[in-house]
């Protein structure tokens, strides 16, 4: 019997794959997903007022700037992927033996292993999208993609951007994507020269991923204070399909879910690469569950293309998706 890890993206998503997913998803699940996305636009209504953003209006235009927005983005994407594998699960068209999420997308696969409901969930990370637009507006920081970087190099490259070379804001490793593929977090006014400290180094490529955040570095400590006392209003449920965390790779199986771990994902790396190695000694078949093949990508760069990796959707009967 095959067994499957349902993988949830995190905001990394472009707008057109965002609409795409919302379109087909709309088109399988017209009444369920209209009501998700209603409560997606309560949240925002409660967080940031009634006229900040639209979520169906955005739906309908791609170049929004509300795609540019990560208190926009995550509970978006939150919604997007937790309502597919509602909606998969009850359709009986998958039962993971494992949930892992990549950054936001851990808030996702928590609430697929049962440890939060939806409405919680959504709560949690329309907050949380809220906590670090407001630290990106106060000091403007971004993601920077090193590729062909090992570790080692892109550490190297974080040091010396600490040597007085970065006054707005040095580097910090933010993302263990793969071996070679590694992403740096520093203030936006430092991307070229990060870029060019990379290219000295001898990596192949550098990428400005232009986030709005330096995600999992210091840089959103503010966030992950607020994040802290937010979470002390929840009380989270126990495990009940083992999930692989963001921080370490380890598979946490059984027990509470500790709120600890999405603090600290705040501030510090995540290692997806080593949550990858763990699953393919685990599952046969990933399920990219949520919009784009950001994930099937990094599957790609991490060499395990024996591990079996589709979009949940096209699980789904052709008719129902359209």
């Amino acid at each position: 019997m095959t067994k499957e890890a349902c993988l949830f993206p995190g905001q990394g998503l472009s707008a057109a794959d965002m609409v795409t997913f919302y379109n087909r998803l709309i088109n399988m699940d017209p009444k369920f997903t209209a009501r998700r996305i209603a409560e997606t636009q309560e949240a925002l209504n409660r967080v940031h007022g009634s006229s900040a953003f639209n979520v169906l209006s955005s739906f309908t235009n791609m170049t929004s700037p509300s795609f540019k927005s990560t208190a926009f983005i995550q509970p978006v994407t939150y919604a997007l992927s937790t309502t597919v594998y509602e909606a998969a699960r009850v359709h009986g068209i998958t039962s993971p033996g494992f949930v892992a999420g990549l950054s936001v997308g851990e808030y996702a696969a928590i609430t697929a292993a049962g440890v939060i409901d939806y409405e919680v969930g959504l709560d949690i990370v329309t907050n949380r999208g809220k906590f670090t637009q407001d630290v990106y507006n106060k000091t403007p920081s971004t993601l920077v993609l090193l590729m062909g970087a090992s570790l080692e190099t892109a550490t190297k490259i974080c040091s010396q951007s600490k040597r007085g070379v970065c006054p707005e804001g040095a580097a910090e490793i933010a993302i263990v994507s793969a071996p070679d593929m590694i992403v740096v977090g520093c203030a936006e006014k430092s991307v070229p020269t990060v870029e060019q400290l990379a290219k000295n180094a001898g990596v192949k490529r550098t990428r400005s991923l232009k986030t709005t955040g330096a995600f999992h570095t210091q840089y959103m400590e503010e966030a992950a204070e607020r994040m802290s006392d937010l979470l002390d209003q929840y009380s989270l449920g126990k495990i009940q399909i083992p999930i692989v965390a963001n921080l370490s790779g380890a598979i946490l199986e059984s027990g509470t879910y500790s709120a600890s771990n999405l603090v600290r994902s705040m501030t510090e790396p995540v290692q997806w690469a080593h949550t990858l190695f763990i699953l393919k000694y685990l599952t046969d078949r990933f399920i990219e569950t949520g919009p784009g093949r950001t994930l099937q990508s990094l599957n790609e760069h991490n060499g395990i293309p024996e591990i079996q990796t589709v979009n949940i959707l096209n699980c789904f009967i052709p008719q129902l998706v359209g």
